[in-house]
């Protein structure tokens, strides 16, 4: 009897996983390490899809206390946005974000566009793809520039989770990176 539930409870482990592997969806929290104006901030994000939405829930140490809130991206925004929200997490606060508004990824149009074309808009700012394809913390990303301000962005290589990796040169001045360690290697 012990190895018929050994071997149930293994080919449902099995096809959980394969259910998270096709979803793209990385379940582990992500690290984005911020910088701006000479300062450094760590900010953790777990980011939970559901039906039609996508929530990242992030947290920080600040001052010796844990702070965290949401932000909640719509289905219309996943699929079809082209801009992206650059507010600072307020902790506490639950954010749901217009429906053309993304927050550290980019919708599914702009990858599609960026794939088929070489080329996406976002926040009124054209970006083309450099020909460059990086790994990084074993992801594929894509490398984009902008031509007119010099922003670069690195885009996770994955349609239903185009999350931007890394930003640089941001005119905003708002540049990250992420750190990513797999919990289940």
């Amino acid at each position: 009897m012990k190895f018929k539930s050994y071997i149930i409870i293994s080919l449902l482990l099995a096809i959980a996983s394969d259910a998270t592997a096709q979803t793209g969806i990385i379940t582990d929290p992500l690290l984005f390490v911020y910088k701006l104006h000479g300062q450094t901030r760590k900010y953790q994000y777990t980011f939970t899809p559901s039906a039609d939405s996508m929530t990242l829930s992030w947290g920080i140490e600040r001052n010796t206390k844990w702070q965290s809130g949401t932000f909640t991206i719509t289905g219309k925004a996943l699929r079809e946005g082209n801009r992206m929200s650059f507010a600072q997490p307020i902790d506490g606060e639950h954010v749901t974000l217009p429906d053309n508004e993304s927050y550290l990824l980019i919708s599914q149009k702009a990858f599609d566009s960026l794939k088929n074309n070489g080329r996406l808009t976002y926040n009124d700012t054209e970006y083309r793809a450099t020909g460059d394809t990086v790994s990084r913390d074993g992801m594929q990303l894509i490398h984009v520039h902008d031509d007119a301000e010099g922003c670069d962005m690195w885009i996770l290589d994955r349609r239903d989770f185009p999350v931007v990796w890394e930003m640089s040169n941001n005119p905003l001045e708002i540049n990250w990176s992420v750190s990513y360690t797999p919990q289940n290697r």
